[in-house]
C-alpha cells in the first residue's frame, strides 16, 4: 500500500481532497468538526520475511466557524481551506502482508476518536499562550483564539506596536490589516455554534 491507495480508499467512503501546492490533504465532517489527514506510507526493509512499513497519518482537528475566522484574518472573502486549531500524528512501524481496505479505514477511524477526543475550546485557551513568534498559520490561529478570548487588548497591544514603527516580535508576514480584520471579525457564535 501506498499512500495513493490510502486516499482511494478513503475517497471512496466520502473523504474529500483538497490540493495545494506541495501537496494536499483529505477532509470530512464529523458533526461539527471538520477532520484533516495526510498520510505518509513508506516501504521499509523485509523483516523476517514480511514487508514491513512505515505509516504516519497526520491529523488535525477544526470546526467550519474556525476555518473561516481564520480565512477573514488572512483577508479572503470566502472559504479556502481548513486551518487546524489541533495538529496530531499516528506513527507506527508495522509488518502487513496485504494491505486492505479495512486496514485503511482502522486508521481513518483512529484519526477521528483522537479529533473527537479533544476539548476544541481548551485548545483556544491554549493558543492564546502561545508565543508571539509563531508560524505563519499558527500566527493566524492565535489571533483568532485571542478575539474568541476576548483578549482584544493583546490585538491592540500589537496594533499599536505597529503603528508606532516598532512592530512587536511575530511572524514577519504579519500586517497590521491582519491584526486590524482580526479585531473586526465577529467572533459571536463561537467556534461550535450552539
Amino acid at each position: 500500500m501506498n499512500s495513493g491507495y490510502f486516499k482511494k480508499v478513503l475517497k471512496g467512503h466520502g473523504w474529500q481532497e483538497k490540493r495545494m501546492d506541495g501537496g494536499g490533504y483529505l477532509f470530512t465532517m464529523h458533526g461539527p468538526l471538520t477532520v484533516t489527514l495526510v498520510p505518509l506510507i513508506r516501504a521499509l526493509p523485509m523483516r523476517d520475511g514480511r514487508p514491513m512499513y512505515s505509516v504516519t497519518i497526520y491529523g488535525g482537528v477544526s470546526t467550519p466557524n474556525f476555518n473561516w475566522f481564520c480565512d477573514q484574518v488572512e483577508g479572503r472573502t470566502r472559504p479556502t481551506y481548513h486551518h487546524d486549531l489541533v495538529d496530531f500524528e499516528i506513527f507506527e512501524q508495522v509488518a502487513v502482508d496485504e494491505w486492505s481496505e479495512r486496514l485503511a479505514l482502522k486508521y481513518a477511524d483512529r484519526i477521528i476518536s483522537k479529533a473527537k477526543s479533544l476539548d476544541l475550546e481548551a485548545q483556544v485557551s491554549n493558543f492564546c499562550d502561545k508565543p508571539d513568534h509563531l508560524g505563519w498559520g499558527f500566527t493566524v490561529n492565535k489571533f483568532v483564539c485571542l478575539r474568541l478570548r476576548g483578549k482584544d487588548e493583546v490585538l491592540n497591544r500589537y496594533l499599536e506596536a505597529f503603528k508606532s514603527g516598532k512592530p512587536p516580535n511575530l511572524n514577519p508576514n504579519v500586517t497590521i490589516e491582519m491584526i486590524q480584520r482580526a479585531l473586526e471579525i465577529d467572533v459571536s457564535e463561537g467556534i461550535v455554534p450552539n
